[in-house]
């Protein structure tokens, strides 16, 4: 018996069922119930008589309720078909079976739900699943069947089942453009698309993405409407500068079916438009004569001015002709930043100009790097008239025979005292300035000359100029003396006296020669005395004053050429 609520689920239940046509006569009914303990009770009877022969059942049950699952069918959904049997108006005999046909094909049995069975109530509710079917208008019927074996109709109006195609195509992606329409590599790339899957599933685009060559994707912009809301999407990305050269950008976008498009590309080119700068431009020696081979090394790099190969560097001197430089660790063309160097040689003395300039794979030449050297005289002497005494003859005479054995510049100029003080010659031009004689007072040259040392260039006092210089220099407080000698005894560790022991007579000279001295020396190298004892200073350094009171300069043995040789390298070397 089938629960006159639906469903058995409660301590008291009311039951109906419908025995159909009985025959003439008496018949007795009974009943029993089974509770959820699986218990079954006594049955109850009742007896009924049945008068007269039963009425014919000749019409068939009625459908209704039809009701097709889902609301929205893809021909991708299951489709459920719910409907109603029932023969209580058209002749109360129990439903048998109930059938679905779709677009005329078989029928198919149907399954009673709802806590109804077949042949056993005049009403039961029956469910189908068709499955899927293809895209288009689609027509279901449904017939039932009752205990009498009568057919009723099928449903009066064919059901038309509407079935809309699921998205299974992509969005495309339309309006790729790249702006500006000149882009070099100092230039910022901007993208624009629109991604759309009108004519392909009308589904909301959900992301637009952009890839630079094959680099990674990166989620564009959306531009108008957020992404999930439009069929349509506007969008861009910045994509910021790019190297010299070709590219290619391309763009998809992906659709709320989780459909990613084919990518749209286009190709680019990015020009390089600006010169490579040159950096670490660097000018040896340190210092330089008119005998110094000058050597530039420089840095041309085009890693910030577009990426570009640095071709060519070259280099200019005093606005003449461009020469090229030698390359050097890694070839031209080949890297982006690239050192370069170049022999100048030898230039004349006085200022001079060097300019360095780079040009890059795509012919961009970028700013002159320049930078002024000065090219320094070697040494001066000077004399107290312009007629050299003795003396300074001499060392006139020693200078210009000798080189030096480090290879610094010992041209000398010999001009005299009224020269530097009437400025008719400025001492800064030279590398070093040299006295063999030193008048015993003099304002205006020894301001000069004392300026001149403070600058960080020395004044170097020979023989007979240590009886007035050291005095009016500031490094002794009396004047100095000579005496005959051919010795000297190094006494602390200088270039000077480099490889000789402390403490130890060194034969200057083969015979005895005046050497000068002094006692009263406040500088503060003491370097080395002459044979009367160790406070007569003869080699002292005092703050680029550089004092040497050897005179034979024509009697020097191995050892007396050696420490002159480094007397005057030494004041050169560090000299500015």
């Amino acid at each position: 018996m089938g629960a006159y609520d639906g469903a058995y689920n409660s301590p008291a239940e009311i039951a109906t069922y419908s025995l159909g046509l009985l025959g003439a006569g008496s018949h007795t009914i009974n009943i029993r119930c089974t509770d959820s303990a699986g218990n079954t009770g006594a049955s109850t009877s009742a007896s009924i008589t049945v008068t007269g022969p039963a009425a014919a059942d000749t019409t068939g049950p009625v459908v209704s309720n039809v009701v097709v699952y889902p609301g929205t069918i893809y021909t991708t959904s299951t489709i459920i078909v719910n409907a109603t049997g029932s023969d209580a108006s058209t002749g109360n005999s129990n439903i048998s079976t109930c059938q679905l046909q779709v677009d005329g094909g078989s029928w198919n049995t149907m399954t009673a739900i709802g806590g109804t069975a077949y042949n056993t109530n005049v009403t039961v509710n029956v469910s189908y699943t068709v499955g899927t079917l293809s895209c288009g208008i689609h027509y279901l019927n449904i017939r039932c069947t009752d205990s009498a074996s009568n057919t009723g109709a099928t449903s009066s109006t064919p059901i038309a089942v509407n079935v809309i195609v699921g998205d299974t195509q992509p969005p495309i992606v339309t309006s790729l453009s790249v702006g500006p329409s000149v882009k070099q590599t100092t230039t910022v790339i901007t993208v624009n698309a629109t991604g759309s899957d009108l004519t392909t599933g009308n589904s909301n685009i959900t992301s637009c993405e952009l890839q630079v060559d094959s680099g990674s994707w990166n989620i564009m912009t959306a531009v108008g409407s957020a992404y999930g809301t439009n069929v349509t999407q506007t969008v861009n990305y910045s994509v910021g500068t790019l190297g010299p050269g070709g590219h290619t950008v391309s763009v998809r976008c992906t659709d709320s079916a989780s459909l990613t498009g084919t990518a749209n590309t286009t190709s680019i080119t990015v020009a390089d438009g600006t010169g490579p700068i040159v950096t670490s431009l660097a000018i040896g020696p340190s210092s330089i004569q008119a005998t110094t081979v000058i050597r530039v090394n420089a840095t041309g790099s085009d890693a910030t001015t577009g990426g570009s190969n640095i071709s060519l560097c070259q280099l200019q001197v005093d606005g003449g002709a461009w020469n090229a430089m030698a390359a050097y660790g890694g070839s031209y063309n080949t890297q982006i930043t690239q050192n370069a160097n170049y022999s100048v040689g030898t230039l004349s003395t006085g200022s001079h100009t060097i300019g360095v300039r780079c040009n890059d794979s795509s012919n961009n030449f970028g700013a002159t790097n320049s930078t002024s050297i000065t090219v320094e005289k070697g040494m001066v002497i000077i004399t107290l008239t312009s007629t050299p005494n003795a003396n300074e003859v001499a060392w006139i005479n020693y200078i210009n025979a000798h080189t030096s054995p480090s290879g610094y510049d010992w041209s000398l100029d010999n001009v005299s005292v009224a020269q530097v003080t009437g400025g008719t010659v400025d001492i800064t031009g030279y590398k070093i300035v040299v006295l063999a004689d030193a008048p015993a007072s003099n304002v205006a040259l020894y301001t000069q000359l004392n300026n001149y040392a403070n600058s960080g260039n020395y004044v170097v006092l020979l023989g007979a100029a240590l009886t007035n210089g050291p005095l009016q220099l500031g490094i002794a407080t009396a004047t100095c003396t000579s005496a005959s000698s051919k010795t000297q005894t190094p006494r602390t560790a200088h270039y000077i006296d480099t490889g000789y022991t402390i403490g130890t007579a060194y034969t200057m000279h083969s015979a005895n020669r005046a050497i000068y001295y002094c006692t009263t020396f406040t500088g503060a190298t003491n370097i080395s005395t002459e044979a009367g004892g160790a406070t007569r200073i003869s080699i002292g350094d005092a703050s680029h004053r550089l004092i040497n009171g050897e005179t034979a300069t024509a009697a020097f043995s191995t050892d007396g050429d050696i420490w002159m040789a480094r007397v005057l390298d030494y004041a050169i070397a560090n000299s500015n």
